[in-house]
């Protein structure tokens, strides 16, 4: 079995489009990858280094959490959304607009949340 490093990880972000400046919310299985070098922050250093300073990350933060979300949720600076259902935790430059007043839709994934808000901007969704 091929080992996964950050590096190639990247290359295959890129491979499928996002680039700089990109917003992407990640749905994730990281025990689904295999093996990589390094572990779990890796994963998510290779998204931030493919999506830049500019660009946001987006992980769906409710039920069963896995490691990605954790990682993303731990980063310095990360935003929870303040909806008790349908939660996100997102990281990067649109992270606070994105998840500004989610508590307040009328539904969990509907108009004015993380989701739609993700959509509007042209972001990606990666199903990793």
């Amino acid at each position: 079995m091929m080992t996964m490093d950050r590096k190639t990880i990247a290359e295959g972000l890129r491979s499928l489009g996002l680039k700089k400046g990109s917003i992407v919310m990640l749905h994730s299985s990281f025990l689904s990858l295999g093996q990589v070098k390094k572990g779990p922050p890796e994963v998510i250093k290779a998204f931030l280094d493919v999506i830049g300073e500019k660009g946001t990350l987006l992980v769906p933060a409710f039920g069963q959490f896995g490691v990605l979300v954790e990682e993303v949720k731990n980063l310095p600076g990360s935003v929870i959304s303040s909806c008790p259902v349908g939660t996100v935790a997102a990281y990067g430059a649109d992270a606070e607009e994105l998840c500004a007043d989610h508590w307040k839709a009328e539904t969990a994934h509907g108009k004015d949340t993380p989701y739609t808000r993700l959509a509007d901007k042209g972001g990606f969704i990666c199903l990793l």
